[in-house]
């Protein structure tokens, strides 16, 4: 991995050679270590131990990893033992690979990389319309959205829905026509909501919704504003919402 952020990882490979070509490469080898500072490694380092999936602090712990569907080591990998990244949440990881010739000499790191290990979800609230408000007609909503620290807001993943609750349907501001209607009535289920893309403003951290027409909702009727935001890597959070009455 080349990213500042991850919240998963299940799958390190690579190439290799060396001065006189891959055949004489004996083997590859991993460590997987966490700190808050990697200069003093191994001494201030906690590394996984892989086959015995715990950490041991100032110890440095190595696997040597497979071959990737070749003969030599042109290609490995390491596709297994990595630990439960849900309890690293917030935590740098470093990643160091080394090489080992036939004639035993190993090489220098020949790669590194840190990451955040972000499993968090982004935390996204609706402002306006408030709880249990009362209106003629509407034609904005409102929050905020937050994801720090983590990854940060995906712009693209900000999503709201409205559910009509009477009758469980949900507003599509492209349908009649591209005018808006409720659609999927007494539908259940999360394959039946209706989510359209907000606009995200970094600053401030707010989005903002103005898909709404409200002369094609029914009146005296209660509506459900529901928001979901996505951070960058892909953790998406429980749904936050809001009452229209």
């Amino acid at each position: 991995p080349r990213v500042d952020y991850l919240k998963t990882l299940a799958l390190i490979n690579g190439t290799a050679t060396d001065g006189l070509g891959d055949i004489n490469i004996s083997n590859i080898q991993l460590a997987l270590s966490t700190s808050a500072n990697f200069a003093n490694c191994p001494a201030e380092c906690s590394y996984w131990t892989w086959a015995g999936s715990t950490w041991t602090y100032g110890s440095e712990h190595r696997i040597t990893a497979t071959k990737d569907g070749t003969a030599d080591w042109s290609k490995w990998k390491q596709d297994a033992n990595f630990p439960a990244w849900s309890a690293l949440n917030g935590k740098k990881v470093q990643v160091q690979v080394w090489g080992i010739d036939t004639a035993g000499n190993e090489t220098a790191v020949i790669y590194k990389t840190t990451f955040t290990v972000d499993t968090s979800n982004a935390v996204s609230t609706v402002t306006f319309p408030v709880n249990s408000a009362a209106f003629s007609s509407l034609t904005l909503a409102s929050g905020t959205v937050t994801d720090s620290p983590g990854s940060g807001v995906d712009p693209a993943n900000v999503k709201v829905a409205i559910a009509k609750e009477s009758d469980s349907s949900y507003w599509d501001p492209t349908a009649a026509g591209g005018v808006g209607a409720f659609v999927n009535s007494g539908c259940s289920g999360s394959a039946c909501v209706v989510w359209s893309t907000a606009a995200y403003y970094v600053a401030g951290s707010s989005w903002g919704y103005t898909q709404l027409n409200t002369a094609n909702f029914t009146d005296d009727r209660s509506y459900r504003v529901m928001v979901r935001a996505a951070d960058n890597v892909g953790n998406v959070p429980v749904i936050t919402d809001a009452d229209i009455d």
